[in-house]
């Protein structure tokens, strides 16, 4: 069973790059290892065998860059979700939308100077 044109559209929208310079667009890692937590957090462990070990936890202490899975094959694992549990794509997107914008804010946080004593002292008062 192939995707269909509502999955594949998802999926592009999920890896779109975008048209700022702080746009983040998730790779096939970055996507493997949201799978992995939708697949632990939905129990079908047993429909996927790459995935036995549970993944790093989505909401910890581990830099974002990191949360991720190589050398796996993103739309096949996909398309054995979507065929296991026909909702799960909903969840997946909701889950990359939000990974991608911690990145986002990670990468803002790097980039941005930090404020001017002038900048600060107004909003005291």
């Amino acid at each position: 069973m192939a995707l269909t044109k509502v999955h594949q559209a998802l999926v592009a929208k999920v890896k779109a790059v975008g048209n700022g310079g702080m746009s983040i667009p998730l790779d096939d890692p970055s996507c493997a290892y949201l799978l992995s937590v939708v697949v632990h957090d939905l129990g079908l462990v047993g429909g996927f065998p790459e995935f036995s070990e549970v993944p790093k936890p989505f909401f910890g202490t581990t830099p974002f860059q990191s949360l991720r899975i190589e050398g796996l094959s993103f739309l096949d694992l996909f398309e054995r979700l979507i065929r296991l549990k026909e909702d799960a794509d909903s969840y997946f997107f909701c889950l990359a939308t939000l990974h991608r914008a911690r990145l986002k804010y990670e990468r803002i946080l790097q980039a941005q100077p930090l404020p001017t004593i002038d900048q600060v002292g107004p909003r005291g008062l």
